[in-house]
Order: C-alpha cells, then structure tokens, then sequence
C-alpha cells in the first residue's frame, strides 16, 4: 500500500534508519533540510511475518528501493507503470535486474561503492600545506566554488554535457552552500582560487552522507582533498553525528584509496539508473 510522508509509521523511519546507504536523502528531506514537499514522497512497504523487509520510496520521479528477491519483480512492475520516472536507486541486485528485464530505456548507470567513517575511527591530523589555507564556508563563497561544482557535476555525476541543468544545479548549490556545513581549501595566492571541497549532501539523525568531493586536476597529488576531508570531519564530529558516508565511483580507485587511508571502511555495492 503506497502512503504519503504525513502519514508515514515509525516501522516505515526505522526500516529507512536502518538501512541508510539506500535512504538517506528520503530521511533529509522528511527532515525538511531543503526545499521538496516531504508530503510528496510515497511510500509502498512489503512484509513478512508482519514485519517490513522491502520498501519501494518515490519522490518526484525518483525512485529508492531495498529489497529482497521475492519481491524485485513487484517493484519493478511498480516502476514500470509510473508515468514519472527519472531514477532508479538501490543494490546491485536491483538495478541489474531493471537492466535484464528491460523494461525502459535508460540513458546512464552510474555504480558505487558506499564508505563509512564512524567517529571511533576517525583521527584528525594537524596539517599544513604551504601556500594553502582551509576553511568553512557559506554562500558568500558562492562565486568562488560555482567552476569547481561545475567540474565536480561534468567529472564525476553527469555522463554528457547535454543533460547538464546549469541553472538548476547552481540554484541547488546555492541552497547547499546556505544550509549545509561545507569545508574547501583556498590557494593564498592572490586572486584566491578554490582548489578543492567537500560538503554535506545529506543527513539523517546520526550520519552526515559527504557530497560534492572535488579537486581540480592541476593541484591533483598534493593532498588537498586529505586536506579537506580532515578539518571536514573534525567539524561533521564536533556536531554529534555518529559517523560520515559517502558514494564513490566504483571506477575511481584513487578517491577510494583516499578515503581507505582517512579510515572509511568499504560496505555496499549500489547504482543509480538515470533515464
């Protein structure tokens, strides 16, 4: 039975809780964290022995799904039927059935492995880097961050520039840049240059889900985004949060040997179907 966020039980937050790497960005926005209409999100729980074991989450076209395979081709029929459809995500085993069934055209898959950095793991470092300066920032650092949040989306998020939503996502940024916590590190060099950040994409009660992860490729190598990350962290853990995740592309062994080194711990293999 689909539901609305008003009336959304506990059983539904704590199955969402418990299962964060799939549904953190519903439980931001029930939150109201930003701008989309919680009461828009609809929820459609499977059970057994009375208890949830799948949910299927739609926002607006975008689709989150934890499942088991009992209950993949249900929710696929589900999806399939939708007459919005913009994202599929959820666990391999999902998205590779979508794949195999066929039942829309998708235009990009992007794959992940989702990290975690829990607070009892996390040891902050006292770093300098000459000529380097990092710092919280707001939207007053809006005009000085907007090429590397460009580049970041160009890198790392969109597969063609034709799909690129400029205006959209520089508004979101924006948003980002005003409620979130944001850390980058600046060049001391005049006219000061951002060379690399990171922000909150996310939250729940307990985590921080990191978003936005870039440094441009000519200050690559120095430990800039190390830099970053660390004084982030320092900052995310001084306000109660249990831990940070983040979703990498399972292609970039770098960012990943990154994070491994700063302690992030590798759990969950996951994919985002766009269309």
């Amino acid at each position: 039975m689909m539901t609305s966020a008003a009336k959304a039980q506990p059983e539904l937050y704590n199955f969402m809780n418990q299962n964060q790497y799939i549904f953190i960005s519903v439980l931001d926005q029930i939150k109201n964290n930003h701008s989309l209409i919680k009461d828009q999100i609809l929820y459609t729980p499977f059970k057994e022995q009375g208890k949830i074991n799948s949910l299927l989450v739609q926002n607006r076209g975008n689709f989150y799904v934890k499942t088991n395979e009992n209950n993949i081709l249900p929710i696929l029929t589900i999806i399939n039927d939708s007459h919005r459809l913009f994202s599929i995500y959820g666990e391999n085993t999902l998205i590779n059935s979508f794949i195999e069934q066929a039942f829309r055209r998708y235009r990009t898959l992007v794959q992940y492995y989702i990290m975690e950095l829990s607070q009892q793991d996390f040891v902050y470092e006292k770093i300098h880097l000459e000529g380097f300066t990092c710092q919280s920032c707001n939207e007053k650092h809006y005009t000085l961050l907007k090429e590397l949040q460009y580049l970041y989306h160009r890198e790392e998020v969109y597969a063609s520039a034709d799909y690129y939503p400029y205006e959209v996502e520089m508004r979101q940024f924006k948003g980002i840049l005003k409620k979130r916590l944001n850390y980058a590190v600046f060049t001391k060099q005049k006219p000061q240059l951002a060379a690399s950040k990171v922000y909150v994409n996310a939250e729940s009660d307990d985590t921080y889900q990191i978003g936005g992860v870039y440094t441009l490729k000519t200050y690559r190598r120095q430990g800039l985004s190390y830099y970053c990350l660390n004084e982030f962290c320092k900052a995310a853990f001084q306000q109660k949060k249990r831990r940070v995740m983040l979703f990498v592309n399972r292609d970039n062994q770098k960012a990943i040997n990154l994070y491994l080194k700063m302690g992030f711990k590798k759990y969950w293999a996951t994919a985002t179907l766009y269309f």
